[in-house]
């Protein structure tokens, strides 16, 4: 048991996960950044540590057009309430494309109980495909003919396309 009480061994095991894992202070400035976090964003330790976790470098937002989000973040929702927030938000890879993905802030207390900063887990991995944010970037791809609000011709072609060619590999019926 006492070894799991050294920081490094800590450090390693958050390390170790695929989840983004962020830890930030009460002045929201990004204090730790895993490896999963890298692979996750595009940004490196290197460019976030030390950096405010809602400026421009990763703006969470609720929505796929909404602007970044103080009012309704998790760090500040898990802060006010000292519990658990869960959730889904969009952020900004390093790429430029934006990213839906599963989130979970916790506070993090001192020995006294006092929070003194969040912990926040991020995930790519087993995000439900969410039918209003499907429609919104099919939308937003040209790929929905804007009159009949239905997939338009070419989107037709290639689902078609895609389901004949699983067909004729698995000849599982479509």
């Amino acid at each position: 048991m006492q070894e799991f009480q050294d920081w490094e061994i800590c450090r390693s095991i958050l390390e170790s996960l695929p989840a983004g894992v962020c830890v930030v202070d009460l002045q929201k400035r990004v204090v730790f950044w895993s490896k999963g976090a890298e692979r996750i964003t595009g940004y490196l330790r290197h460019e976030v540590i030390g950096r405010d976790c809602i400026s421009n470098l990763l703006p969470h937002c609720d929505k796929i057009k909404s602007q970044p989000c103080p009012a309704n973040c998790p760090i500040d929702s898990a802060i006010r309430s000292a519990q658990l927030i869960e959730g889904t938000g969009f952020i900004h890879h390093k790429d430029g494309h934006r990213m839906q993905l599963l989130f979970a802030a916790v506070p993090i207390h001192d020995a006294r109980g006092s929070i003194i900063g969040v912990a926040k887990s991020f995930d790519d991995q087993r995000l439900p495909v969410d039918p209003e944010h499907r429609e919104e970037t099919l939308k937003l791809s040209g790929l929905v003919d804007e009159v009949a609000g239905l997939p338009n011709h070419a989107m037709m072609r290639s689902h078609l396309r895609e389901s004949l060619a699983t067909f004729s590999e698995l000849q599982a019926p479509f």
